[in-house]
């Protein structure tokens, strides 16, 4: 009996401690229009070791990200990724990759 007691308090603590790491994705809007300055940006945040995907649409600053496997990701972090051009980014939406549902592009229910 004190075996199995041993044994269930050792994996209930165990597994406090553990942390769940997903795949995240971040799609929003970049209001850049000059093409240097996107490639320039896309760039500096492939770096990031953090980031798998990292694409803008030069033609519409379409945002599409994908982290590697991590346990968290918000939007404050996405935000950071663009540094002092982090204002001209609307419409940030985050989840997790293969359980929440991509927007469409355009994004017409921006809220």
């Amino acid at each position: 009996m004190r075996f199995l007691v041993f044994f269930s308090f050792l994996f209930v603590f165990s597994s406090s401690f553990a942390q769940v790491s997903k795949t995240f994705f971040a799609q929003a809007k970049l209001n850049l229009l000059n093409k240097e300055q996107i490639t320039s940006l896309e760039v500096d945040i492939r770096k990031n070791p953090n980031i798998h995907v990292f694409r803008i649409d030069p033609t519409n600053g379409q945002v599409f990200m994908l982290t590697k496997e991590i346990s968290i990701w918000t939007k404050d972090d996405f935000l950071a990724l663009f540094g002092q051009n982090a204002e001209k980014v609307s419409y940030v939406y985050i989840g997790v990759y293969g359980h929440d549902q991509l927007k469409k592009h355009p994004f017409s229910d921006c809220k």
